[in-house]
């Protein structure tokens, strides 16, 4: 990215094409076999490089299905603020074999820690949940609560699991979304998005778009290869980048973060 653009204000929504214009795009991993996928996380300021960030990073780690098809999807999530405290998600999740990934049981752990690494214990949370028939029962400090849900049910990483998977049949998908497997979504909707509208970005690959609109959400825009590997998945300021050198890069930005690498940090 030319450094006379640093502080040129976007003016676009964020899609692969301009992704690819501001530079932050690259090649995606060649296609592997296990079952992880990791994402770097970037945040977009508004600038084509002024305090956009590498804020963190998502490792998604698909397990073996068992006899009935459901299978557990791990997560583990880690995002940097700009005073460098770390929120880090640890989460298991059983998943029915279906269009949705849809969430049978769940266990999540959110720790934040601060700039010296200690863990903040105020700002912890433990939170088990399960779907039963039409209910959604999520525990927290031992304290159940019920939602109901009306429609088919996922969450936010199930559906980073279930895109690559829908086939153009099965759009568009309506269901409810466990929002952070804490809050529901109701009445959301995936429908088909076409292909990026420049063809192919500067590395070569053609992506086809799935978007997500509906209740007390941001539209999410989930970009896939033509092997139907989840690319991007975009939302407001936010993007999640397939990219194999994720945790090296939230290393590196972690430290700038606590030890004063930033030169606003400086001015406080």
């Amino acid at each position: 990215m030319l450094k006379d653009r640093a502080n040129k204000i976007v003016e676009r929504p964020l899609t692969p094409a301009v992704l690819d214009d501001i530079g932050v795009l690259g090649a995606f991993p060649s296609p592997g076999k296990g079952p992880d996928r990791l994402y770097r996380i970037w945040l977009c300021h508004g600038f084509y490089g002024q305090l956009n960030l590498d804020a963190g990073y998502l490792k998604l780690t698909r397990g073996e299905p068992s006899t009935d098809g459901s299978f557990s999807l791990t997560v583990l999530q880690k995002q940097v603020n700009w005073e460098g405290i770390v929120n880090h998600i640890d989460a298991r999740i059983e998943c029915a074999a279906d269009k949705l990934s849809t969430p049978i049981r769940w266990e999540y752990t959110s720790i934040f820690s601060d700039r010296k690494g200690a863990d903040i214990p105020a700002l912890s949370a433990q939170i088990s949940g399960r779907r039963d028939g039409s209910e959604v029962i999520v525990t927290r400090d031992g304290k159940e609560t019920i939602i109901k849900s009306q429609h088919g049910l996922s969450a936010d990483w199930c559906i980073f699991d279930a895109v690559s998977r829908l086939t153009a049949s099965d759009l568009p998908l309506e269901f409810d979304l466990m929002e952070g497997l804490t809050i529901l979504k109701p009445g959301q909707n995936l429908r088909h998005l076409g292909r990026t509208r420049d063809g192919k970005i500067s590395s070569g690959a053609v992506l086809n778009g799935i978007v997500q609109t509906g209740t007390g959400v941001l539209p999410w825009e989930y970009w896939l290869d033509d092997t139907k590997r989840l690319c991007a998945a975009i939302s407001g300021d936010r993007t999640y980048i397939l990219d194999d050198k994720a945790v090296e890069i939230f290393d590196g930005e972690l430290a700038k973060h606590r030890e004063g690498g930033y030169s606003w940090q400086n001015k406080l």
